[in-house]
Order: C-alpha cells, then sequence, then structure tokens
C-alpha cells in the first residue's frame, strides 16, 4: 500500500457527521453543493440506480457486465466492500487503482470536508466515497454508471443521483 494511499485512507476513515440532525436534514443541499463546487452534474452522466432489501450487489454486477459486454465503459458503485475500499469503485469491473484513488480524493477532498460543508452537518464516509467514484467516473469518461444504494430509504446519499432507470431488488421489513 502506498503512503498517499494510505493517507488519504485514513482522513476517509475518520470521516463522520459533525452534527447528526443537521447531517439527516440538510444531505440534500450539502451534496448538491459540493457536486456544483466540483462541477459534477447528476445528470451528466447516465445513471441507473439499484434499491432494495437483497440482491441490490449481485443485481448491479449483472447490470455491468451486461452493459460492458454491449461495449459501454460502466462505472459500478458498490458497497460495502470486502477487503480494500478501491473494490467500491469499478471501470468495466476493475477496481480503481491506489493510484486513481488518490488523483480522485485529492480533487474532492477540500469540497468534503470545507467549513459550508460543515455548517450543513459534515459528511459521512459514505457520502465521501460517492462523491469520489461520481469524479472518477466523470474523469474517466464513463458512458453510463451503476450506484447500489447503501442505507436505503429517504437517507441515502445515492437518493441525489437522476437515474434514467431505477432497479427495485426484493424488498422486506
Amino acid at each position: 500500500m502506498n503512503s498517499k494511499y494510505s493517507s488519504s485512507l485514513k482522513k476517509l476513515l475518520l470521516t463522520a457527521p459533525t452534527n447528526r440532525k443537521l447531517y439527516l436534514s440538510k444531505r440534500k443541499i450539502r451534496i448538491k453543493n459540493i457536486l456544483k463546487n466540483l462541477n459534477l452534474d447528476k445528470n451528466q452522466i447516465p445513471t441507473i440506480h439499484v434499491v432494495g432489501t437483497k440482491g441490490k450487489g449481485s443485481t448491479a454486477a449483472i447490470m455491468s457486465s451486461i452493459l460492458k459486454e454491449s461495449n459501454y465503459t460502466t462505472g459500478l458503485f458498490t458497497s460495502p466492500h470486502l477487503t480494500k475500499v478501491t473494490e467500491r469503485i469499478r471501470i468495466n469491473f476493475k477496481p480503481i487503482t491506489q493510484n486513481d484513488f488518490c488523483i480522485s480524493f485529492n480533487k474532492t477532498w477540500r469540497k468534503i470536508k470545507s467549513k459550508h460543508t460543515s455548517l450543513l452537518g459534515g459528511t459521512s464516509f459514505f457520502e465521501a466515497i460517492m462523491i469520489i467514484a461520481l469524479w472518477h467516473f466523470k474523469n474517466k469518461k464513463t458512458n453510463i454508471q451503476i450506484f447500489e444504494a447503501g442505507i436505503g430509504g429517504k437517507h441515502d446519499s445515492t437518493n441525489y443521483i437522476n437515474p434514467i432507470l431505477t432497479l427495485i431488488t426484493n424488498i422486506s421489513l
């Protein structure tokens, strides 16, 4: 593991909301502001959103495979990771390299941890990694991106994306 990657990962893993109430109530405003400051348009890359209780990761992977075989450059964002954070961000099934992770982290980190963001409750690890993925997919010029929902429901950070298609897997209470 290179030292820049290790340092980036340590900062990322310490990311936590500064005010839970503001964090939940200001999520959309916070994410919108961060993406705007990074020149990331939620409509720039066609997006498929995978939601549900069970099978989201498998469904997202299958969809990514179909699109890759149809010659699309496909960004895939999933969670959780099994062994490395880089597994969460993939292009054509290849995890983001440590070098590309560091580049994406460095391009987004100041906006993710800005004073304005802190005043809106701060960011979570999941939001930060999602923003890094969005920046990476734009930078690598993916044709389509697939986002697996995290916690689900109205508080899920992936709700901010504007999908062309939402896939709903099995839902249970």
